[in-house]
């Protein structure tokens, strides 16, 4: 009995470790399953991001959203800045040729840009860029007729590209009077079918994304193997993803993602593997020029979730005043903010 019983024990040992090793090994199986950004993303997201060029650097998602100019100084949600950022550049107050827009609702949204420069003294960007806007319900026959006579009488001009009507308008990207305006750079639309209007800053970007529509690729800009995927909050109501071109080396990222939500805004900041994010330089650029009492700083939350990543939080609905306005600079330059903060407009 005594030389029976430790093989006993042994075997016993044996199996609940096999027991435990498998349970591990399954446990690691479902956590890689459930940080597949490909299990989760929506399939209409999926989508029109395919549509995107393989060079984008930043996509902006927003859902549920109501065409009409947003009173910035007055927003009281951060999910406005979804809003913001697909309508950057469209005015439908002033754009006559916008006004059968106005009130549309939009089921989703999603701009892809690349190429950003800095074009005013403050930090103002430019980028190539195209907002696919698809509506919640389709414009009927009489809508659709208004949105082209709407276009086609006040565009400077219409052209053919990739076999398909653009509309051609001037410029509205804020530029200092010495900034030269590049070929590519100007305003164009092209109402794809009845429930896809395609905005651009640009003719050739513009010419990419209705090539892959007409040749749709298996693959697509942004890919899963991108680190930042891992932070995407795809349940927030609208988020941006970006990918560097190069490491900035102001905060030592490589990548930033944000999700907006109506009381908060979450800013991650991803390192290259084996690197940290810089924790003081990403509180310095959110802070910086703001007289800022200890109640509110207490309103904002930076840490560090591991990995060497940086989160920046704002705990609370936006007040433009309370901020001293440095708000809006920041939001404006959400979807490139490694490049506004490096640079500055050159004569």
């Amino acid at each position: 009995m005594k030389s029976i019983l430790p093989k006993r024990r042994s075997s016993a040992v044996a199996r609940s470790l096999l027991v435990y090793l498998a349970a591990t090994i399954a446990s690691a199986f479902n956590l890689q399953a459930a940080a597949d950004p490909n299990k989760e993303l929506p399939s209409d997201v999926e989508r029109l991001i395919k549509w995107l060029p393989e060079d984008t650097e930043t996509v902006v998602v927003a859902r549920s959203i109501i065409l009409g100019d947003p009173d910035i100084p007055n927003i009281k949600k951060w999910s406005n800045i979804g809003i913001i950022a697909v309508m950057e550049g469209l005015n439908l107050a002033r754009g006559k040729h916008l006004a059968p827009l106005s009130g549309r609702q939009v089921e989703l949204a999603i701009r892809g840009s690349r190429n950003f420069d800095v074009v005013t003294s403050f930090g103002g960007l430019r980028s190539e860029n195209c907002t696919i806007f698809s509506f919640a319900k389709d414009l009927d026959g009489s809508g659709k007729a208004l949105m082209i006579d709407s276009l086609r009488k006040h565009a400077d001009s219409v052209k053919l590209l990739v076999g398909r009507e653009v509309f051609v308008f001037p410029s509205t990207i804020s530029e200092e009077p010495w900034i030269k305006q590049p070929a590519w750079e100007g305003a164009y639309f092209v109402l794809l079918d009845p429930k896809t209007l395609l905005y651009a800053t640009s003719d050739r970007y513009l010419a990419e994304v209705l090539e892959r529509i007409d040749h749709l690729p298996k693959t697509r800009p942004l890919p899963d193997t991108l680190p930042e995927w891992k932070q995407v909050d795809l349940k927030s109501k609208a988020w941006i993803l970006r990918h560097y071109p190069r490491e900035d080396l102001a905060t030592r990222a490589v990548g930033m993602t944000v999700a907006c939500d109506d009381r908060q805004l979450r800013v991650v900041y991803t390192p290259r593997a084996g690197q940290e994010v810089d924790r003081d330089q990403v509180w310095y650029q959110w802070t910086l020029g703001r007289n800022l009492t200890r109640e509110q700083l207490a309103k904002f939350r930076i840490e560090r979730p591991g990995n060497g990543v940086v989160a920046f939080t704002a705990t609370h609905p936006p007040d433009f005043e309370a901020d001293g306005g440095l708000w809006l600079f920041q939001l404006l330059k959400l979807q490139a903010m490694d490049v506004a903060w490096a640079k500055s407009a050159k004569r």
